[in-house]
């Protein structure tokens, strides 16, 4: 056998362009879906308080919140071309989450864009802290795709992991939802404007934990993060529709913590927004992992050629 110089690895792709696009979706795409969100929210909510959801009162607004739901899942499908579109779309998002986590930081918000002439009528039920689970669905995604660029996971346990991620996101969305709004109701109806506790933060703590866990489970497989999104998007609409004049679906009945919670999540469409927001990541994490895997597979099919024998007298 006549050995044979081995080949050269192939060049990595110049990876330039597709961050200055990933960044500059999510500096563009990010304000023009929460702005939708936060104005479809606000008519819908209404809406819903007055028991007027029927005609343009309701497919108005629902259609405003869907587009916002699709362009905030847009950013997160731009994870594929570079981990810096959820990065950049997470600043954005940054203050729903510190709302999220210190409630009594809404007014100062209120006060801060005030000052700048900017209308907070919109944004206000947003800044309450019931949509923080926005902004950390921006940082996690952005942490996952930038290591599943540099790290191969393999595939064993994949149908386990699908399922643990799908049960642990929407477990962590439910714990979120209901902690927030407790923490909410706490602090802007009963004007607690001491701050709360940690024992009153665990909820929402235990919520993002999950959210962890299932974006770290989606390294072997994305599956869990869009069928979690699914479930969540269904129960919204459940929840939503049941509200509806003349539906003839029955109201959910889960308790009034977690009805009073999710029916404001649906009647803001955050539950929406979220929901298709891991949808798209988990189809951005799916699709860095297979071009990971191929590119590897192809650097090892060069390295190692198939070489013929040779016999020589």
């Amino acid at each position: 056998m006549i050995p044979q110089p081995m080949a050269a690895p192939a060049p990595t792709p110049s990876r330039t362009m597709p961050r200055l696009i990933g960044a500059l979706l999510g500096l563009v795409l990010t304000p023009l879906g929460l702005w939708l969100l936060a104005t479809g929210g606000l008519q819908l909510n209404r809406a819903l308080q007055r028991f007027q959801l029927e005609g343009s009162n309701f497919w108005l607004p629902l259609l405003l919140i869907l587009l916002s739901a699709v362009i905030l899942a847009t950013v997160c499908g731009s994870a594929k071309l570079s981990s810096l579109a959820p990065g950049v779309a997470a600043i954005w998002a940054l203050p729903l989450l510190i709302t999220m986590l210190a409630p009594s930081s809404y007014l100062d918000f209120r006060k801060f864009l005030n000052s700048l002439q900017i209308k907070t009528l919109g944004f206000d039920p947003m800044l309450s802290g019931i949509a923080g689970c926005l902004a950390f669905i921006f940082i996690l995604l952005a942490i996952a795709a930038a290591i599943l660029r540099r790290r191969q996971f393999g595939n064993g346990l994949g149908a386990l992991s699908a399922l643990l991620s799908a049960v642990l996101t929407v477990a962590g969305l439910l714990l979120c939802a209901v902690g927030s709004e407790q923490l909410r109701t706490e602090i802007l109806e009963r004007y607690n404007l001491d701050g709360v506790s940690i024992i009153s933060l665990l909820p929402v703590l235990s919520g993002l934990v999950l959210l962890a866990l299932a974006f770290a489970c989606a390294a072997r497989s994305a599956a869990g993060l869009m069928i979690g999104g699914v479930v969540t998007f269904l129960f919204g609409l459940w929840y939503l529709l049941s509200y509806s004049r003349g539906s003839l679906l029955p109201i959910p009945r889960f308790g009034i913590a977690i009805d009073s919670a999710l029916i404001n999540r649906a009647g803001t469409g955050i539950i929406f927004a979220s929901s298709l927001m891991l949808i798209g990541s988990g189809i951005a994490l799916w699709s860095i992992r297979n071009t990971s895997q191929q590119r590897a597979m192809l650097n090892v099919q060069q390295s190692f050629p198939q070489q013929p024998f040779s016999t020589t007298r």
